[in-house]
């Protein structure tokens, strides 16, 4: 990452801000605890310093589809060692049983008087607690105050096809008249991850939608993959979800649909508006108007479907005919 720029815009035109002298190293982790969303959007944060047989882990999250993710928070400049570092986390959490983070994560829920426990968060993402499932498969994100030479590069390397999905997030803090402090993000990712045109996801879909056709959702999973299709989104199946993502960063959540119907008979989905308003410059009050009102988690009855796919075309398709 390159020195920020930031400018404050005044009536006597743009003046730029100068880096903050607070120590903004010590305050990442607690920050990011208590708000996920300044690494990425839909995060629940289910653990802290996890003990893992390569040592202690940082955070510990779930992503809206069920998905470990490794979070590994750098006192300073991120180092390619620090990506290996976190890749050994990552394998130690991967080679876990549900079962062995099962104590973990409730305790921590509970020491923050969250009434919610693992069981609780993934029936949510429509999956089922087996004590014995090994976790398999995190996402990593790395957290510092800038990047070393080279790093970048290494981590479009690692989320390149068939390998790791990593991102890297630096923070800086510039300080603005009147003594308030702005906190800007940079993020190092892959910009080109897999397509769905491999075997294993043409299977992982074909999967998807019989597991939607045998609960009865067959044809709305139908119609939200009609509106991938049109729009230019990646049709991203899940073992009991399916995540449309922007065209550039296949591995980020727009919207998420489940298969099974909830006890009204209505779709459970998850909508990110932050991430609409980050990849298409929309207005996020737009994006939620536009949803039907949605934001994060919310039931849709399947007749309000087409009301909400037809929104989907109205926000997306001028960026779909621009591309």
């Amino acid at each position: 990452m390159g020195q920020q720029g930031v400018w404050e815009i005044s009536e006597d035109g743009p003046r730029r801000l100068s880096s903050s002298t607070v120590e903004l190293e010590k305050h990442l982790e607690e920050w990011i605890e208590r708000d996920p969303s300044l690494v990425q959007g839909g995060l629940t944060i289910v653990a802290r310093q996890v003990q893992t047989e390569a040592g202690p882990l940082d955070l510990l999250a779930l992503d809206p589809q069920g998905r470990w993710v490794v979070i590994e928070v750098k006192r300073g400049v991120l180092r390619r060692d620090t990506v290996a570092q976190a890749l050994d986390y990552a394998s130690a959490i991967a080679g876990m049983t549900l079962g062995d983070l099962e104590q973990i994560v409730d305790g921590y829920l509970r020491s923050k008087n969250a009434n919610v426990t693992l069981q609780a968060l993934l029936r949510q993402r429509q999956l089922v607690l087996d004590r014995a499932e090994l976790i398999g498969e995190a996402a990593i994100i790395v957290v510092g105050t800038g990047e070393d030479r080279g790093l970048d590069r290494m981590v479009k390397y690692l989320a390149s096809p068939g390998t790791v999905a990593i991102t890297a997030v630096m923070f800086e803090v510039f300080e603005p008249a009147g003594g308030k402090r702005v906190l800007v993000r940079e993020l190092s990712e892959d910009d080109h991850p897999p397509t769905p045109d491999t075997q294993n996801g043409r299977d992982a879909l074909d999967a998807l939608v019989a597991r939607a056709q045998a609960a009865g959702t067959g044809a709305e999973i139908a119609a939200f993959l009609r509106a991938a299709q049109s729009l230019g989104l990646y049709p991203h199946p899940w073992k009991a979800s399916l995540m449309l993502a922007p065209p550039a960063n296949k591995t980020r959540c727009l919207l998420t649909v489940w298969t099974e119907p909830n006890t009204d008979g209505d779709l459970t989905l998850y909508v990110a508006a932050d991430a609409f308003a980050e990849f298409y410059r929309l207005d996020r009050d737009t994006v939620v108007k536009e949803l039907l009102g949605a934001d994060k988690w919310f039931a849709l009855p399947r007749k309000k479907v087409k009301a909400l796919t037809e929104g989907l075309g109205r926000l997306l398709a001028p960026a779909a005919e621009d591309a």
